[in-house]
C-alpha cells in the first residue's frame, strides 16, 4: 500500500496559532440500506429547520442529479424511525394451589407470590417487555401470594421490535437477520445513535452531517451559522474547561448545529508510535469528560485526526482500547473514529471498522475518511464509497477540499462531486475548512482551502465573502449547505 504524507498547514494570524490540516486517503462503501417503510414518519417542521433558502449560486457550479432530488430525499422530507414500546405492565394472579406445609393447612394455603416480572430491553432494537409471570401462591388463611406485577421496557431510544431494525455492526447472537439485542448502555434517547449505516439524533430522526471544519478554536467566525451548516468538526489544541473554547461551542449548540470536537495531535502517526500517542489524546478526553458531557446530546466526539497505520490491525486494536477507555470515563455518546493513513485509507474501516464497533458496549460509532489526493476521480470515490457503505457501518466524509490540483495533497476531484457522490449514498460531508486562510492578517484567496476571503469579518450571508471552493460548499443549488443541511433535534 501506498504511504500518505500527512500535511500540516501553517496559519498566519494575528495571534498566529498553527493548524494542522487533514491528510489523504479515500475509498468509499456501496449501497445504501433503505429505512423500512413502516418504520417512517414525517419529520417534525420544529426538528427541520434551517435558515434561509438556497440563494443563486454560481452557473457552472450545480451538479445535476437523475432520479429523486437528493434535496427531496434529504431536505424535504426526511424520515424517522418510531420509538419502540416497552412492555406491557404483568399482572400476575395468585397460583392455583401452592404448597401444603401444616398438618391443618388445605391446599390452597401458604402460596408464594408470583415473581416480579421484567420489562422489555431499553434501548434500540428492543422488543416488546413482557409483563411479570403468573404468581405460583393463591389466597389462604395461611399466607396471600401476589402476583408478579412487570414493568414494561423503557421507551428510550428504542426502535420497534417488529422491524428489521438493526444496530450497525455484527450481532452479539450470531444471527444475521433478526433484530439485535440493545446496546449496553445507559444513555439510549439522550445521545445520537447509529443504526442501519446512518446517524440517526436523540429524537429519532435520521441526521444528515453537511457542514465544515473549523481549524481556529480562538476564532469566532462570525456568522457562520449563516452558511446553513448543520455541524461543526473543531480542531481542538485548548483544552477544557476554557472560556474561549466553551463559548464558541455553546455558540454552536445554542444554534442546533451539532459540535464534532476533534484533537490532532496524532495526525498521521501511524509508526510504532501510533499507540504511545493515540493514548495520549484519549488521557486528555478522559480528563475533561465532565466538562464535555453537556454536549453529549448533540455532539460527536472526533477521538483523534487521521491517526493510525493503513490496512493494518494495529489500527484496529488500538481504537479497540480507546473506545474502551472512552467509555469507561463517562463518554456515552456518539463516537467519531478517522481511518488510518492520514485519514484516506478505506481499508482500516473496509476490514476491521465492525471489529472496533463491535467492541463498543455502546455500539455507537461513526467512522470518518477524509478525501483528498489519494481520492484522483469520480470512479474512484463512488467505487470506494460503495464498499464502504457495503459494510453497514455509519459513515461520513469528514474532510474534503477544494480540488483545482492545489494543496499538499491536490486532487481534480471537484467539492461538488464530492459532495454528490456522497449524497446519493446518504453519507455525510465535512468541508475542509471554513478558516484555512493561506495569507497573514486572517485574509485567505482562492488557491487555499479556505471557504472565506476575510477570516476576521462577520459573514452575513454576502456571496462575495466566499472564496470559490466557498462559494460551492455553502450555495451550491444542488448540494450546498443551504439545500441541503437540515439541523438535527434533540438539543
Amino acid at each position: 500500500m501506498n504511504r500518505k504524507n500527512c500535511f500540516h498547514r501553517v496559519v498566519l494570524l494575528v495571534a498566529p496559532f498553527a493548524a494542522l490540516a487533514g491528510c489523504t486517503s479515500g475509498q468509499d462503501p456501496a449501497g445504501q440500506g433503505s429505512i423500512p417503510s413502516d418504520l417512517m414518519q414525517t419529520k417534525s417542521d420544529a426538528a427541520t429547520d434551517q435558515t434561509g433558502g438556497p440563494p443563486t449560486a454560481d452557473p457552472g457550479e450545480s451538479v445535476a442529479s437523475d432520479g429523486e432530488s437528493p434535496a427531496l430525499m434529504w431536505g424535504w422530507n426526511p424520515w424517522r424511525f418510531r420509538r419502540g414500546t416497552g412492555g406491557s405492565t404483568g399482572s400476575g394472579t395468585g397460583g392455583a394451589s401452592g404448597p401444603k406445609t401444616g398438618q391443618d393447612a388445605s391446599p390452597e394455603t401458604q402460596g408464594t407470590g408470583g415473581a416480579s416480572g421484567t420489562g422489555g430491553a431499553t434501548g434500540a432494537g428492543g422488543a416488546s417487555g413482557s409483563g411479570g409471570a403468573t404468581g405460583a401462591g393463591g389466597s389462604g388463611t395461611g399466607g396471600s401470594g401476589t402476583g408478579g406485577s412487570g414493568t414494561g421496557g423503557s421507551t428510550g431510544g428504542g426502535f420497534d421490535g417488529a422491524a428489521d431494525v438493526k444496530r450497525d455492526g455484527p450481532r452479539s447472537d450470531g444471527s444475521p437477520d433478526a433484530v439485535p439485542p440493545p446496546p449496553l448502555d445507559a444513555t439510549s434517547g439522550r445521545s445520537m445513535l447509529v443504526a442501519n449505516g446512518q446517524i440517526f439524533d436523540r429524537t429519532g430522526a435520521l441526521f444528515l452531517p453537511w457542514g465544515v471544519n473549523k481549524v481556529h478554536v480562538d476564532q469566532a467566525n462570525a456568522g457562520l451559522e449563516l452558511t446553513g451548516t448543520n455541524a461543526v468538526r473543531v480542531n481542538l489544541y485548548f483544552r477544557l474547561p476554557n472560556a474561549t473554547t466553551t463559548s464558541l461551542f455553546d455558540r454552536f449548540y445554542a444554534a442546533n448545529i451539532v459540535v464534532i470536537p476533534g484533537r490532532w495531535e496524532a495526525t498521521c502517526v501511524g509508526d510504532g508510535s501510533f499507540a504511545t500517542v493515540l493514548a495520549s489524546e484519549v488521557d486528555a478526553w478522559v480528563a475533561e469528560a465532565t466538562a464535555w458531557k453537556k454536549y453529549e446530546s448533540a455532539s460527536m466526539i472526533n477521538i483523534a485526526n487521521e491517526a493510525g497505520p493503513e490496512n493494518s490491525t494495529v489500527w484496529r486494536d488500538q481504537y479497540i482500547i480507546a473506545v474502551g477507555r472512552m467509555r469507561a470515563a463517562g463518554y456515552g455518546g456518539l463516537l467519531m473514529i478517522d481511518s488510518g493513513g492520514c485519514g484516506q485509507d478505506v481499508e482500516d474501516i473496509a476490514k476491521y471498522g465492525a471489529a472496533v464497533l463491535a467492541a463498543d458496549p455502546m455500539h455507537n460509532i461513526v467512522f470518518s475518511l477524509h478525501v483528498y489526493g489519494v481520492t484522483p476521480n469520480v470512479t474512484t470515490l463512488n467505487s470506494n464509497l460503495d464498499r464502504l457503505k457495503a459494510t453497514g457501518l455509519s459513515i461520513v466524509i469528514g474532510e474534503f477540499g477544494p480540488g483545482r490540483n492545489i494543496g499538499p495533497s491536490p486532487t481534480n476531484l471537484a467539492p461538488a462531486d464530492v459532495m454528490a457522490s456522497a449524497l446519493a449514498r446518504g453519507i455525510g460531508t465535512l468541508a475542509w475548512a471554513a478558516d484555512d486562510n493561506n495569507l497573514s492578517n486572517s485574509m485567505a484567496d482562492d488557491t487555499s482551502f479556505s471557504m472565506f476571503y476575510d477570516l476576521g469579518k462577520p459573514y452575513t450571508g454576502d456571496a462575495a465573502d466566499l472564496t470559490i471552493f466557498g462559494k460551492v460548499v455553502v450555495n451550491d443549488p444542488a448540494v450546498g449547505l443551504r439545500a441541503i443541511a437540515k439541523k438535527a433535534g434533540g438539543f
